[in-house]
């Protein structure tokens, strides 16, 4: 039996490498690249269609795709697209890199229920653009890994926590803090 961590996507945290904010892109430069970084579209407004490896579909805002590195990530403009393109690794909780059998946890389109949350971290991407390259990145970085961690949480739950009933036994000073 694997270990519990092993099948978490929240143990991986997003490293950015490289963002770029687009606005009112009508057309891809490329119809197909390939990175040796996992990239991800995280789409505001306007829609595209992808294709990499056996996943395909069309994202609009609200959704945003990661492509893993060294695959052709095919994408073609919909409707005037506004959105972050970031270049990125992913780091686990002890420090490595993910192997082969996480790419299916890692890689496709997800797509984030909570709009109003995704739509002030992408405000808050927006004005750490014109900063210095590594205090951006890192930043940016903060508010990717919000919008992953939404992501997890909308579709992986809290498979970690084991229990969450009430203690048989509080202590009165902590009953009447609650």
């Amino acid at each position: 039996m694997k270990p519990l961590y092993d099948r978490l996507r929240s143990d991986f945290r997003p490293e950015l490498k490289l963002l770029t904010y687009w606005t009112r892109k009508e057309k891809f430069k490329f119809y197909a690249d390939t990175s040796p970084h996992w990239t991800i579209f995280a789409v505001e407004k306007g829609s595209f269609q992808y294709e990499f490896g056996s996943e395909k579909g069309v994202a609009g805002f609200g959704d945003y795709v990661i492509c893993p590195p060294d695959i052709e990530f095919r994408r073609v403009v919909i409707s005037p697209l506004v959105f972050f393109a970031l270049q990125l690794t992913w780091v686990d909780s002890f420090g490595g890199a993910p192997d082969h059998e996480h790419v299916s946890l890692l890689s496709g389109k997800f797509s984030i229920l909570d709009t109003k949350r995704l739509t002030k971290n992408y405000e808050m991407m927006k004005k750490v653009d014109r900063m210095d390259p590594k205090r951006r990145l890192t930043l940016a970085g903060h508010y990717m890994n919000d919008i992953w961690l939404m992501s997890c949480d909308e579709l992986d739950g809290r498979p970690w926590i084991v229990d969450d009933r009430e203690p048989e036994h509080v202590e009165p000073l902590m009953a009447q803090a609650a």
